[in-house]
């Protein structure tokens, strides 16, 4: 009942802080006005949940060029993803999707059913037509002719800059793009195209890194040890420790990756898209850091969340306090979109040290932690440990 309380109370102080005059009205993207800057992810796979009583403004949703064109030719406009989005607007709220090329076995290079891949057909060469892809173009069209008039704003794929979400490389990202660019201007010119989003964690290594590189091994220290406060990975305890971490492959990739998209991507999109999740007051620093680097483009964060421990002490009130200061934030500092993502989202499971599996009856959540943690489990939760015998203590130290 007192869980119960706690999330009844602060789900009515975000609705009231957010529908304060405080939040008001932005300027228009595009001719679509998108109202108040901030929204919600969708993350509901069954039902439809009653949106229009959050007070929001814009929603995240993902399609996924598999599910909507399932074989060459076959476009479905009565998809899961274009349902979702008619219902969104149709309430009046502005839908930003998320266009991916996961799920297309036909016409991707590598498949992944959650990951995405470069077109089979994926030049290099500039077409005057369709760009770098004629498949990829002509999905992208017939997006742009269904929602003609109704989308201000498009984020092509998610955090490229990661193997489990992109399976090409940046500049073949790039090249994907720029035919998605072309195809929703030669549609619909008023649409604005934004990035994938650089995930929070590289930014923060890629921050590290630039203050590394200007010699500055002190300052990128205590700059590493404030980012990553909150990090589920063991972290380094001294400048040494921290250069050895900055040389590590998956590091190096990361870091490459994300000074290439820093020096190419202006070129290719008209709005800056970026994720984060750890403090708020390190906000301000990571746009004033984008804009240095990028330039003076419009910025939105569509992968706004938060990071605690799980035996962080009074982690959701903590977390329900941070998300309402990067918020106001996120106004003060005039992004022109957020997209929340809430703390309890099983299909969003990073910030709470799960992987989660749903099945048609059942939820089951795998915990994995290089740390001691002490674990208070519901009565009715069945636990077990990993060599798969059943647990019967509801106080579980992991």
């Amino acid at each position: 009942m007192e869980n119960r309380r706690f999330w009844i109370l602060r789900i009515l102080t975000l609705c009231l802080l957010l529908s304060s005059p405080f939040f008001s009205v932005l300027p228009a993207l595009t001719h679509c006005k998108m109202g108040t800057f901030y929204g919600v992810l969708y993350f509901h796979e069954k039902g439809w949940i009653d949106v229009k009583d959050l007070k929001i403004s814009c929603i995240r949703l993902s399609i996924s060029w598999g599910e909507v064109e399932p074989v060459k030719g076959k476009f479905l406009s009565s998809a899961s993803p274009l349902k979702k989005m008619d219902k969104c607007l149709q309430l009046g709220i502005e839908v930003i999707p998320v266009i991916r090329s996961s799920g297309a076995g036909w016409a991707v290079k590598s498949f992944k059913s959650s990951a995405s891949s470069p077109p089979k057909d994926l030049q290099k060469s500039y077409h005057p037509v369709y760009a770098h892809s004629k498949s990829y173009y002509e999905f992208i069209k017939k997006i742009a002719e269904k929602y003609r008039g109704k989308l201000s704003l498009v984020v092509i794929e998610n955090e490229v800059t990661a193997k489990k979400f992109w399976e090409g490389t940046m500049d073949e990202y790039l090249r994907l793009l720029a035919t998605a660019r072309k195809a929703f201007q030669d549609v619909d010119p008023h649409i604005k195209i934004a990035d994938s989003g650089i995930a929070s964690f590289a930014w923060g290594v890629y921050m590290v890194y630039d203050l590394f590189k200007k010699g500055k091994s002190k300052e990128a220290f205590s700059f590493y040890k404030e980012y990553f406060h909150e990090a589920y990975f063991p972290t380094a305890s001294s400048p040494e420790d921290l250069y050895k971490f900055l040389r590590k492959k998956n590091v190096r990739e990361q870091i490459e990756k994300v000074e290439y998209l820093l020096n190419h991507l202006k070129k290719y999109v008209d709005v800056i898209n970026f994720h984060f999740y750890e403090s708020p007051h390190l906000l301000p620093y990571l746009v004033a850091f984008i804009k240095k680097k990028i330039g003076d483009l419009p910025l939105i964060c569509n992968e706004m969340g938060v990071r605690y421990r799980l035996n962080t002490f009074k982690r959701d009130e903590k977390s329900a306090e941070d998300i309402i200061k990067k918020l106001t934030i996120s106004k003060a500092l005039g992004l022109s979109a957020v997209i929340w993502f809430p703390f309890q989202n099983d299909q969003h499971c990073s910030e709470r040290n799960f992987t989660c599996y749903s099945f048609p009856d059942s939820k089951v959540e795998v915990m994995r932690s290089n740390r001691e943690v002490v674990m208070e489990c519901l009565k009715e939760a069945l636990i077990y440990n990993f060599h798969g015998n059943e647990v019967k203590k509801r106080r579980v130290v992991i």
